[in-house]
């Protein structure tokens, strides 16, 4: 099917304003719709590469969630599936990996990742793809998740960045490529898997303790090792940033005692080194007094 024909299957009420991608598995075009006055994007796949991604985006369509991305609906024929779903603005995270990305910053959309993606194991749906190219960004700090059920069809045949080696696609392996996305975004690293571990996963010792050992577990080569789901990372990350609240709000009043005791002794110390100057100018004055009589004396 050449991408002429491809595009002209588009609805004759959408208007065709760029082509987002275009393979030999499929297309996603940005669209605008002059009925609801808004921007599009419509995915467009071959059958034969559909995976779970047409019944995925078929449940998601019914789903209205902050941080994942909308479905405005599916269809599907004997040679391809579409899914019409939002245009998201800001572009992805995977445009965005030549930024430093602050601690506090990653904390807040590290918590969005896992929110999204516990909303949509809640209806036993799993991602199976979840890269830093299909995490969309809204505002820099709101995210929503897309893609779901589509497989990559860009890695090639060596070894998936985000995904376990060896797995199948499992609430554990979806906690695991939310494990490497993190990673990426904090450390400017991809993980290399050598089927023992993350070669180079000392790269989180950038990380605070606590949150080192969140993310060295998010990425445990046996899955039994790893969290349970996802929504227990996204409480031992709140857990974290309370927990650093806490120390801060304690930390403050101890910091004003001691900056308050050092004013005081400031004041005390300049204090005592102007009556410390009075003292010495009492003092010449009463040497003059003594001597005066005796100078008189001898003639001086």
């Amino acid at each position: 099917m050449g991408k002429e024909r491809q595009r002209d299957q588009l609805p004759d009420n959408y208007k065709l304003l760029d082509v987002l991608k275009e393979n030999q598995f499929g297309a996603s075009y940005l669209v605008s719709e002059p009925k609801r006055q808004q921007w599009l994007v419509v995915k467009k796949q071959q059958i034969a590469y559909e995976g779970n991604a047409y019944i995925t985006a078929t449940a998601l369509a019914k789903l209205s969630h902050p941080h994942i991305a909308r479905i405005h609906g599916t269809a599907r024929n004997d040679r391809v599936f579409i899914v019409v779903m939002e245009y998201v603005t800001g572009g992805s995270l995977q445009e965005r990996l030549t930024q430093a990305f602050s601690l506090d910053r990653w904390l807040l959309l590290a918590q969005q990742i896992c929110k999204g993606l516990h909303e949509a194991h809640q209806l036993g749906l799993l991602h199976g793809n979840l890269r830093p190219s299909n995490i969309l960004v809204e505002t820099s700090t709101h995210i929503k998740l897309t893609d779901f059920g589509f497989d990559d069809h860009s890695v090639g045949t060596g070894i998936d960045w985000y995904q376990p080696l060896h797995e199948q696609c499992s609430v554990a392996s979806d906690i695991f490529s939310a494990g490497a996305v993190l990673f990426h975004l904090l450390t400017g690293e991809i993980i290399l898997q050598n089927g023992k571990g993350i070669k180079n996963i000392d790269a989180l010792s950038i990380l605070p303790g606590p949150l080192e050992k969140i993310v060295s577990k998010m990425l445990a080569v046996n899955p039994d090792k790893r969290y349970s789901n996802i929504e227990q990372v996204r409480v031992a990350l709140q857990t974290f940033c309370e927990t650093e609240e806490t120390i801060k709000i304690q930390a403050e009043p101890a910091q004003d005692k001691l900056h308050r005791g050092n004013k005081r002794w400031h004041r005390l110390a300049k204090a005592g080194l102007i009556l410390a100057g009075l003292f010495f100018v009492a003092e010449i004055f009463w040497l003059l007094d003594l001597f005066g009589p005796l100078r008189d004396a001898i003639g001086l």
